[in-house]
C-alpha cells in the first residue's frame, strides 16, 4: 500500500522538522515503561526489558536533541538546559526527601 503525506512534521520537513519522530519515540518508550509497570519488573513475558528500555531512551534522547537543533535557536536551547537543570534539581531533592508533601506540591 501507497501513502503520500506531505510530510510535514517529519524529519526533512520545513515545518517543525522531528515532530513526528519526537512523539512516535516517546510512545515507544511509553509502551516499554508501560510494561515496566505491569509486571512490576524487566522481566516481562515478552523477555528481558533492560536492552528495550536502553534503546528507547537512547530513541528519545536523540529525538529531542533532533527536533531541538532544527527548531529552536541557540537561544532558545539555552532556556531549555537551563529548564532541564532546575528541574533534574528538583527531581534529585525529592528523591532525597521522599515524595514532595501535597503543601509543596509539584512544579511543572
Amino acid at each position: 500500500m501507497t501513502m503520500t503525506t506531505d510530510g510535514r512534521y517529519s524529519i526533512g520537513s520545513d515545518h517543525f522538522p522531528g515532530l513526528s519522530k519526537l512523539v512516535e519515540e516517546t510512545g515507544e518508550l511509553q509502551q516499554v515503561l508501560g510494561k515496566i509497570l505491569g509486571c512490576g519488573t524487566l522481566d516481562h513475558w515478552d523477555g528481558d526489558l533492560t536492552e528495550r528500555l536502553i534503546a528507547e531512551l537512547g530513541d528519545v534522547r536523540a529525538a529531542i536533541r533532533f527536533f531541538e537543533d532544527k527548531n529552536l535557536d541557540h537561544m532558545q536551547r539555552i532556556k531549555v538546559y537551563r529548564r532541564e537543570a532546575a528541574k533534574l534539581a528538583v527531581f534529585n531533592d525529592w528523591h532525597d526527601i521522599g515524595d514532595p508533601p501535597p503543601e509543596r506540591g509539584s512544579t511543572s
